[in-house]
């Protein structure tokens, strides 16, 4: 088991009516910024609500003065930001401005961020994390993987990105003592759906990789390392390293010879270790469909009824209770 597969999902509250204390918890917890504000001070009202892992952090932020401020690009950090219902954001890159519903704030730029009052929510991801998936996705290097654009690509992929962020906030990060692969899924997914929204290079990389590399060996080591690891937060990364070769001949490889990519095969393969713990549980002993679906990964547990019941013709519920 990973490191920041283990780590705990931690929830904090801050509030202040001090707006140089609002400036010290915004130049933490996103970039260095100058800010200008204007508005009275003396009603001043900053309040914030988080929820983080090691490499994800969900943020609702109020804010009631006015503010103009030049930030530098976070370091290591790729933020998005999304005002809610009544409040307006607006980002000035150079000559170009922006006032949407939803925003991912330059990592290869300062800016201006500007509000007169805002109430909005905004979802931090680990970069380096996050070029790794892109590299597994798309076979390109992870030091190559650069956002270009602040805005989503379009307005259907804005609401999915707003839809997805918040289910991983009002689900999944919301249970206590989440399991391990359900914390890694949910970076997967959210790093998944932040690539394909926002403008990046690994969207048109175009790596081309032969098949004919990768021996029936080197098939056979990947099949035995998703077997031995299914129960670890693992990736195609891990798995074309225990394979000895590149991701994108992996991925071909698997489609090719088995009809599947690596991830539908782990995939596939936790699934079965979900069956066999159905198959051993008893609702005596506490045992339910969705602990022992979030066990092995599977977030939601309507859709693992679903495909539970595609591949055994039965229903999870009906195999715990036999």
């Amino acid at each position: 088991m990973t490191e920041r597969a283990a780590a705990l999902i931690q929830h904090d509250h801050f509030a202040s009516g001090d707006p140089d204390e609002a400036f010290e918890w915004m130049r933490t917890a996103y970039t260095e910024h100058t800010p200008e504000l204007h508005g009275d001070r003396a009603s001043f009202a900053f309040d914030v609500s988080s929820t983080s892992t090691i490499d994800l952090d969900i943020t609702t932020m109020a804010h009631s003065m006015g503010f103009l401020g030049p930030s530098e690009p976070a370091d290591g950090k790729l933020i998005t930001m999304a005002p809610r219902a009544g409040s307006t954001l607006r980002l000035r890159l150079g000559e170009e401005r922006y006032a949407t519903d939803l925003m991912l704030a330059p990592t290869w730029t300062s800016y201006v961020g500007q509000w007169e009052h805002v109430v909005m929510q905004t979802v931090t991801l680990d970069e380096r994390r996050v070029a790794v998936i892109a590299a597994e996705l798309t076979g390109a290097l992870p030091s190559t993987v650069r956002f270009e654009g602040v805005t989503a690509i379009s307005k259907p992929l804005e609401r999915h990105w707003r839809a997805l962020t918040e289910h991983v906030r009002a689900d999944l990060l919301s249970l206590n003592s989440p399991p391990p692969l359900l914390l890694a899924g949910a970076f997967r997914q959210l790093a998944t759906a932040m690539l394909t929204t926002f403008p990046n290079t690994a969207l048109h990389a175009a790596n081309r990789y032969s098949v004919e590399s990768m021996s029936p060996r080197a098939l056979r080591r990947a099949l035995d390392y998703i077997e031995e690891h299914a129960h670890e937060d693992i990736g195609i990364t891990e798995i074309a390293a225990a394979a000895r070769i590149g991701v994108r001949a992996l991925q071909l490889a698997f489609r090719r010879h088995l009809d599947r990519t690596p991830i539908e095969h782990l995939r596939e393969t936790r699934m079965g270790r979900a069956h066999v713990d159905l198959l051993n549980a008893g609702p005596s002993r506490g045992d339910t469909v969705a602990a022992i679906a979030m066990r092995w990964g599977f977030s939601n547990p309507g859709r693992f009824s679903d495909d539970y019941r595609n591949r055994y013709d039965r229903y999870p519920r009906d195999v715990l209770k036999s």
